[in-house]
């Protein structure tokens, strides 16, 4: 599913682990890895009913990408749904070689073995720097909000 910040933050609400890819059209690996991860989504629909997979196109969703201070693509996001009342925390991928490998990393658990980078999007994820983060990427989605309705280029 291809992600915005409107249903980024719905997915973020409901009950189930994220598997959420950062991309952008121009990168050359995201394009070469698009069907892998497209192969992969659909094999999840069977084997991890459990999973919400996503894909946030870093172009387009400047907040999202200044949130989590994404600085290479393709990231690759596993959030982890905490027990009711804690926040979700974020664990980051290596680059993965395949769908398969994408399956077992969930299937089998191999996310709890990766550190948590932080609780997600909704406090300082990763350092209290991601303050600057966030607030970059609010600036980004308002300087895009001008350059959409502002009739003269500037």
């Amino acid at each position: 599913m291809e992600l915005d910040k409107e249903s980024f933050m719905a997915a973020l609400a409901s009950p189930q682990h994220m598997l959420v890819e950062f991309y952008a059209p121009w990168c050359g690996f995201c394009r070469r890895f698009a069907p892998t991860f497209a192969e992969f989504s659909q094999a999840a629909k069977v084997e991890l009913p459990d999973l919400f997979v996503g894909r946030v196109n870093y172009d387009t969703n400047d907040y999202l990408g200044g949130s989590f201070m994404i600085d290479r693509l393709p990231s690759f996001a596993f959030i982890e749904k905490s027990p009711e009342g804690k926040k979700p925390l974020v664990r980051w991928l290596d680059i993965p070689k395949d769908g398969d490998s994408l399956i077992r990393f969930v299937k089998d658990g191999e996310w709890r073995q990766l550190e948590p980078a932080g609780s997600s999007i909704y406090s300082f994820y990763c350092s209290p720097l991601n303050f600057c983060g966030k607030f970059a990427g609010s600036l980004s989605e308002f300087a895009a909000f001008i350059g959409r309705h502002n009739p003269t280029p500037i």
